[in-house]
């Protein structure tokens, strides 16, 4: 059999070599490592590729939109110069005046621009206006312009191409031509308008994938044309990313986390726009993120299943040596470990702590005894101090407080009485004839006869009132909260509670009736003159017959 020794010698081998917990921080951090490094690198790739395209993705819509303006411009000019067009729009122009021939104007006009309109791609109505910029006739009546808008666009120096917002309507875009007169100077106007539809068309060509936004945006960043799906919120607002020309990462002004770049349409105040939303433009990094991730998640699950199957060899025994020296700090000293024969520090660790369990256990053992044996002395020797404490402040004779007791009580009451100014009363009994009876009858017939006093004032007197027997035949009650009138209510209960107790002393055959004389007093801030008060009251009743109540005046 193992001795004691044996049990506690050095360990074979090393736990250490056991612990291969850093396999699953080790593979952790280098699956999260390969991430991001494998995140951020296509990130970055994408990013630069973001920075290429789409500038060149505004160029070419930049350039095709221009061109596009350009051959709606040029489309106008024509009509408006040809020989043929131009002498009738000039006719038409100066025989708007006239009513009766509104209709068949408005018709000619009509017949005249029509066709150009519904040959061209990019116009799709035309506008005669007056010089002064109001509109004569139009071959579209739900495309006309507002004299407001004409005049705007007749201005000298005004852009070549303008846009105007329209209440609940797309933005109406058009140019404006003159319409030279024989003089050489311009006689009317010829406004012509795009075609809207046409116009996102030219802007939908130029999208690099299907999230791409293009928007042209107008005089005070007002959207005029959007080309795309709409942005999270809604249309989006016309919010342009700078500095311009340089690609951007923000929040858009319908909150939308979003990528763009803009620059600006040549002289007509417009900025072309192109945008995309941040997670469809990092599409490709959020994959590999999802790849990744899937990847690490199964790589970290695999180390931990094997992380988990080679230490819990060592991590249950760990854990019941823990719970064990918890059960030992709680004072529990039965539980035994059990032991598995392992002779690495564990296994050394685990016969360590039996030993230890056991001796503690003995030692606990030991400790009670005597603890039990100190209680019970303890409890013995507080017996007697109660008894002693007893004894010492009650009458032997009487069982009442003794005179050691009332002094110190009164002492007390008086600190009270001074302190909340209630009033304190005393009241002295002195048993009358007492000599001669102890003289008749004895002193055990004296004996009785203080007993049985004592038990008739000690039923008269309140719970809150002190009585004690102050020595020889004389009894002092300190009455608590009770002014002079309410003591010398009392004192006269206590005098008839006497007077009406008949006891049979010894062999006697008859009972024997017995009185006291009663002194009041009423404390007045001076400890002696209230004793000496009550004691003068006291000596008056004894004077003026006995077995009567007197008050200190």
């Amino acid at each position: 059999m193992e001795s004691s020794d044996q049990r506690l010698a050095e360990p074979e081998t090393s736990v250490a070599t056991q612990i291969i917990l850093l396999v699953f921080v080790a593979t952790f951090v280098s699956a999260a490592a390969v991430s991001w490094i494998s995140i951020e690198t296509a990130r970055r790739q994408l990013w630069e590729q973001i920075h290429a395209t789409y500038p060149a993705t505004l160029e070419q819509g930049s350039q095709r939109l221009l061109r596009w303006l350009v051959e709606g411009r040029r489309l106008t000019a024509d009509v408006a110069a040809r020989r043929t067009s131009r002498d009738t729009l000039l006719a038409l122009a100066r025989d708007a005046g006239a009513p009766t021939r509104r209709a068949s104007a408005e018709t000619l006009f009509k017949n005249l621009t029509g066709p150009a309109a519904e040959r061209s791609r990019e116009v799709h109505a035309f506008v005669l206006l007056g010089l002064d910029g109001r509109p004569i006739f139009s071959t579209d009546s739900g495309e006309t312009l507002s004299a407001a808008q004409g005049e705007a666009l007749v201005r000298p120096g005004a852009p070549v191409v303008q846009a105007f917002s329209r209440t609940g309507q797309r933005p109406l875009v058009a140019t404006c031509i003159p319409v030279i007169g024989p003089g050489g100077s311009p006689a009317a106007y010829l406004a012509g308008i795009f075609d809207s539809d046409a116009l996102r068309d030219v802007l939908v060509s130029d999208r690099i994938d299907a999230a791409m936004r293009l928007d042209l945006l107008g005089p005070g960043d007002s959207v005029l044309v959007h080309a795309g799906v709409p942005a999270e919120g809604g249309t989006p607002a016309g919010e342009i990313p700078r500095p311009l020309g340089r690609v951007r990462e923000y929040t858009s002004a319908t909150g939308e986390h979003v990528i763009g770049v803009a620059r600006p349409l040549g002289t007509l105040g417009w900025t072309l726009r192109v945008e995309a939303p941040y997670d469809h433009a990092f599409a490709p990094v959020l994959t590999v993120l999802r790849r990744l991730l899937l990847i690490d998640v199964g790589v970290v699950a695999l180390a931990s299943l094997l992380a988990y199957a080679i230490t819990t060899r060592i991590v249950r025994p760990i854990e019941a040596l823990s719970d064990a020296a918890r059960r030992l700090a709680g004072g529990r000293f039965d539980r035994q470990i059990p032991e598995t024969g392992r002779h690495d520090e564990i296994g050394l660790l685990t016969r360590t702590f039996n030993e230890m369990a056991r001796r503690l256990q003995r030692s606990q053992a030991d400790l009670e005894a005597a603890n039990r044996r100190l209680r019970d002395q303890n409890q013995n020797l507080q017996a007697s101090n109660e008894v002693l404490e007893q004894l010492s402040i009650t009458d032997g004779l009487t069982k009442l407080h003794n005179h050691r007791f009332f002094q110190d009580h009164l002492t007390r009451e008086i600190k009270r009485a001074t302190r909340t100014g209630d009033p304190l009363s005393m009241i002295l009994l002195d048993i009358d004839d007492f000599k001669r009876l102890n003289d008749r009858l004895g002193h055990a017939a004296g004996d009785e006869a203080l007993q049985c006093i004592a038990e008739a004032l000690a039923e008269a007197v309140r719970d809150s009132d002190l009585l004690a027997r102050y020595g020889g035949e004389e009894f002092a009650i300190v009455a608590s909260s009770v002014d002079l009138a309410g003591a010398t209510v009392l004192a006269e209960k206590l005098r008839s509670a006497v007077a009406k107790k008949a006891f049979t002393p010894g062999d006697a055959v008859r009972p024997i009736t017995l009185s006291v004389s009663v002194g009041v007093a009423q404390y007045k801030g001076d400890r002696k003159a209230f004793f000496r008060a009550a004691d003068q009251a006291l000596y008056r009743a004894k004077a003026d017959g006995k077995n009567c109540v007197r008050v200190a005046v």
